[in-house]
């Protein structure tokens, strides 16, 4: 089971989809080898990691298997809900940085998503619990995602996206980059 990293100072709250090994030895999400990489991401783009980044996952703990569709994920994230409303109501004044296919599909409440058509984007979010709560969030690839990416090409030209993507994320905050991509899904 992890905890959340919460720094007072946080201008921005990441959010993944559950804890790596690592996380779950040291007790802490993004310590781990995909967690090395965000903060390089981070880093690269004028952050402290330490400083200016909360950290949570949707779940606290992680299933047997890499298997990320299957039942038991999505149990896992339903025990971990209270947890991850906690988490959010702290984090309701920053923007989020959604990492990966599972935060963007569960804070939009659309099981259909994918990261490909998002990655890259600023949304809003939907419901995220009892309460209503629309707020901003980036969405970018999960550091994990490239790491497990065995061709070489793919695997460089996933972190140079990804990279970028984090850029273009910190541009905003800082504002020089007052430009909202708006994605309007039309059934």
């Amino acid at each position: 089971k992890t905890t959340p990293t919460l720094p007072a100072s946080a201008k921005f709250l990441c959010i993944g989809m559950a804890a790596g090994a690592e996380e779950e030895i040291q007790g802490k999400p993004f310590v781990g080898p995909a967690g090395d990489l965000l903060r390089d991401g981070l880093r690269r783009a004028g952050f402290d990691p330490d400083a200016d980044a909360g950290y949570t996952n949707l779940a606290r703990c992680r299933p047997e298997h890499d298997d990320f569709e299957a039942p038991l994920w999505a149990q896992a994230e339903k025990r971990c809900q209270a947890y991850l409303e906690r988490d959010l109501f702290w984090g309701q004044s920053i923007p989020w940085l959604l990492l990966g296919t599972r935060p963007l599909r569960r804070l939009l409440n659309d099981g259909k998503l994918t990261i490909g058509a998002y990655r890259g984007l600023w949304v809003e979010t939907s419901k995220t619990g009892p309460a209503k709560m629309v707020h901003p969030a980036y969405v970018a690839r999960h550091p994990a995602q490239i790491l497990r990416t065995q061709d070489v090409r793919t695997k460089a030209a996933l972190l140079d996206e990804f990279y970028a993507d984090v850029q273009r994320f910190a541009e905003r905050l800082r504002g020089s980059d007052v430009s909202m991509v708006r994605a309007d899904i039309f059934p």
